[in-house]
């Protein structure tokens, strides 16, 4: 039986909410569980898989990324927590989150170009990127000896709504690019100041990344944020996966709301 002087207290705290009850003849007592625990599970397990993944190359390695190159791929190593890449190539080569996919996504992280190798010369941002036929993208750089920002879409070989507007790149200076794409609007800031925008529906959802073709660059400090993306870093996957385990066991022990 249910003691009659406790119903007002359950009836408050479970007020608002639906729950589950499960008659067990253990000292006369009923177990209520709340449907909101099931709910909170779902929740812990779909959280790994939305949130911002950050990367400043201290842990030495590229886990959770993935090399995309246009003709060849490129020569990448760390050195002093950043990230180089050395491409004496006219094709370009981008560093993308490995398996994943995403739709609307910010990419930011600070690049400089430390030496040129080739008349096109750029850092890039790769933003939805399907493969090397399919890709919309910002490029930052030398083109035809002009300085450059240029927003457009490689599709099929060839290059499809070109957008450009002179942008005065120094050698050797860090810059802070950041793409963000919100449904068709791609748009790049670089330093804080909105540089450049462009629509485009034919690409819907792709790789994000980064890379450079036709000179030396570094790269430091990369944060991707947007649905589907790991919620990981700061040194990307280095320490994540233990913390990552300890904090889902921890967030289901405070979700499991049970009375006796």
């Amino acid at each position: 039986m249910r003691d009659a002087k406790l119903e007002p207290a359950r009836k408050r705290a479970w007020a608002g909410s639906s729950c589950l009850s499960i008659g067990l003849n253990k000292n006369c007592e009923v177990i209520e569980i709340k449907f909101a625990v099931v709910l909170c599970l779902l929740l812990v397990a779909f959280s790994a898989w939305a949130g911002t993944f950050r990367d400043d190359f201290e842990d030495g390695n590229l886990t959770g990324w993935r090399q995309i190159w246009w003709k060849a791929p490129g020569n990448w190593n760390i050195e002093n927590g950043q990230l180089v890449l050395n491409r004496d190539h006219d094709w370009v080569t981008y560093q993308t989150l490995a398996d994943i996919i995403v739709d609307d996504v910010t990419i930011e992280f600070d690049a400089q170009i430390e030496q040129l190798f080739r008349n096109y010369a750029a850092i890039e941002l790769g933003l939805r990127t399907q493969d090397t036929d399919h890709t919309a993208y910002f490029s930052i750089g030398r083109w035809n000896n002009r300085w450059i920002a240029i927003g457009a879409l490689w599709w099929m070989g060839r290059f499809e709504n070109w957008h450009e507007v002179p942008f005065p790149f120094e050698m050797g200076r860090w810059y802070h690019f950041k793409g963000i794409v919100q449904g068709n609007k791609f748009t790049l800031f670089i330093d804080g100041k909105k540089i450049l925008t462009f629509n485009e529906g034919r690409l819907v959802k792709g790789k994000v990344g980064f890379g450079a073709a036709g000179c030396k660059a570094r790269f430091d400090n990369v944060v991707i944020t947007g649905d589907g993306v790991p919620d990981v870093g700061p040194s990307g996957y280095a320490i994540q996966r233990k913390a990552l385990l300890a904090t889902t066991w921890g967030k289901i022990r405070c979700a499991l709301e049970i009375e006796f």
